[in-house]
């Protein structure tokens, strides 16, 4: 996949912003949308991120980085899960309009997008000692003078815990897929009930897609606790 920056951010004829009510268009300049659209946005540095992919120009083109590092910080400012976090981006125009991809026929993020982006960012740290998401943060804090008011909270850049969370995340994935090939592999007679949800899709989902901050530390001990139950095991 090689890397091109995001240029598809001109409004479109079908945009659903042209349809709104003037009460409805007023509200949504009201919000907190209309701040990260103007002040954080704009200023994200997606070149940052090319050393993530191939610079083979005839493979196919990713999706735009802008959008997957916004939403990540929409995540972490409403502690959503990545469930929660891609609904809202599907469904709410405030955070089609922060991020702006109102014109997009079709969002430009799916179930396994930021899972895939935060492992790739985890993976380059691993080997180059760089972590691309905190090196953002940390310019958009300097970058930036105004705060941003969400919910009646105010917000600084460089109070958010993105690059933690997303080190925890990838971390928990890759214990949690370790598990899941070991008990692919260990005969069934063998296992007890405790890791029979391993092998249901919804336990995946509930694990690490749905998962928010705060409960990551217990997950990760919780599976750490399981691999080590099925290396006694082995």
């Amino acid at each position: 996949m090689s890397f091109q920056l995001n240029n598809a951010q001109q409004m479109a004829l079908h945009d659903p912003l042209l349809s709104l009510t003037e009460r409805e268009r007023k509200h949504l300049k009201d919000s907190w949308a209309e701040a990260f659209s103007q002040n954080i946005f704009p200023f994200i540095a997606e070149g940052r991120f090319s050393v993530l992919y191939s610079t083979n120009p005839a493979s196919r083109p990713n999706n735009p980085v802008n959008v997957y590092f916004g939403l990540l910080i929409l995540r972490e400012i409403f502690n959503q899960s990545d469930e929660e976090a891609l609904d809202s981006l599907l469904f709410d125009i405030r955070y089609q309009y922060a991020l702006h991809t109102t014109s997009f026929a079709e969002q430009p993020v799916s179930k396994n997008s930021l899972t895939n982006f935060r492992k790739a960012v985890y993976q380059y740290n691993q080997e180059h000692g760089i972590d691309l998401i905190q090196q953002e943060i940390e310019a958009q804090a300097k970058s930036f003078s105004k705060l941003l008011k969400i919910d009646g909270k105010t917000i600084r850049m460089d109070s958010l815990m993105i690059s933690s969370s997303c080190r925890k995340l990838s971390r928990l994935e890759m214990i949690y897929s370790t598990v899941f090939r070991l008990i692919k592999v260990i005969d069934k007679n063998r296992l007890s009930e405790r890791f029979q949800p391993y092998l249901e899709e919804s336990h995946y989902h509930d694990t690490i897609y749905r998962a928010r901050d705060k409960d990551l530390n217990s997950k990760i001990k919780k599976v750490l606790k399981d691999g080590l139950k099925l290396y006694l095991l082995l």
